[in-house]
């Protein structure tokens, strides 16, 4: 009897260890951009688009995007499709969802702890009779 409470116990112990090996992401320690940024155009954004705010999840992915417009209205969409990386200080975040997005390269302050980013942003946000175009312009990412 006392054999089976211990074969028992040893595998309630394995199924935990393996559950909270294979069930929940381990945090890498290689984060960089967890958390929120402001994407800021040089020359402001066009017509009724006030913000644009980027969140990164502790993957460094691109977790939400929030649109802020001029009458206070804003737009977020959860878990876009797109691409993010980093190499080094060089950051590529892609963003899509229905035909709408925007795309950023730039460079950030520090390898390790960056608070900004110079780069180039383009985006393009088309929704109802709403639409905002901007080419590729310079633009910075600010941490929030």
């Amino acid at each position: 009897m006392r054999a089976n409470g211990n074969q028992l116990s040893l595998l309630i112990a394995a199924g935990v260890i393996l559950a909270g090996i294979g069930g929940c992401p381990l945090p890498s320690g290689d984060t960089v951009l967890e958390g929120t940024w402001e994407v800021v155009p040089d020359e402001g954004f066009d017509g009724p688009l006030a913000n644009l705010f980027i969140t990164f999840d502790r993957s460094d992915q691109l977790s939400d995007v929030s649109y802020r417009f001029t009458n206070g209205a804003t737009v977020t969409w959860h878990h876009p499709e797109g691409s993010t990386s980093v190499d080094e200080d060089t950051i590529d975040v892609t963003c899509t969802v229905g035909g709408n997005g925007f795309t950023y390269n730039g460079t950030l302050d520090s390898i390790t702890a960056p608070t900004s980013a110079d780069g180039a942003l383009s985006l393009n946000l088309a929704m109802g009779n709403l639409s905002v175009s901007m080419p590729q312009g310079p633009a910075t990412l600010i941490r929030q």
